[in-house]
Formats: structure tokens, sequence, C-alpha cells
């Protein structure tokens, strides 16, 4: 029941796991089967890390934006605090002149 690896990596998973569980525990093809199976589910693994990566990339860049934003809306509001207060203060001075 030995097989060319490139034929057992060429199965598909269903394929793959029906050919592994047909063969007895510690027979060539339960062996080279479990191996197939496992470096598909560590190569999926790996994958899937890659892209979780991506992701928090891309929500640590928002947070950067978001951070530089609040910031900016921060000394916005400081300067509409000061126009204000400097507004009051004139027209405390003009109230007090007259």
């Amino acid at each position: 029941m030995a097989q060319d690896p490139r034929t057992i990596m060429a199965m598909s998973d269903g394929d793959l796991m029906h050919w592994t569980l047909a063969g007895d525990v510690g027979s060539y093809a339960y062996g080279m089967g479990k191996v197939a199976l496992e470096m598909r589910l560590a190569n999926r693994q790996a994958e899937a890390a890659l892209e979780s990566a991506k992701a928090a990339k891309v929500a640590a860049d928002y947070t950067k934006e978001l951070a530089s934003f609040t910031r900016n809306l921060a000394v916005a509001t400081w300067g509409i605090v000061a126009i204000t207060l400097l507004t009051q203060v004139a027209l405390i001075l003009v109230t007090l002149k007259k």
C-alpha cells in the first residue's frame, strides 16, 4: 500500500483521512497519512497566525491614527477655550470702561 509522497500530498483532506484510517496503526499508510495531516494542520495554523498578525498590525495602525486625531482634537478644544476666555476678558473690560 506504499504510495508516492506526491500522490499522498495531492489527496484531498477527506481522502487523506480515509487512507490514513484505513491503515493499521504503525503501517506505512497510517504513518505517512498522519504525518501529511499534521503538516497540513501546521501549515494552516501558520497561515492563520500570519493573518492574525496582519490584522493586529492594521488595528495598531488605526489606534495610532485615533490617538493622533484625539491629540489634535484636544489641541483644538484648548484653542476654543483660550478664545472664549479672551473674549470674556475683553467683554468684562469693555463693560468696566463704560
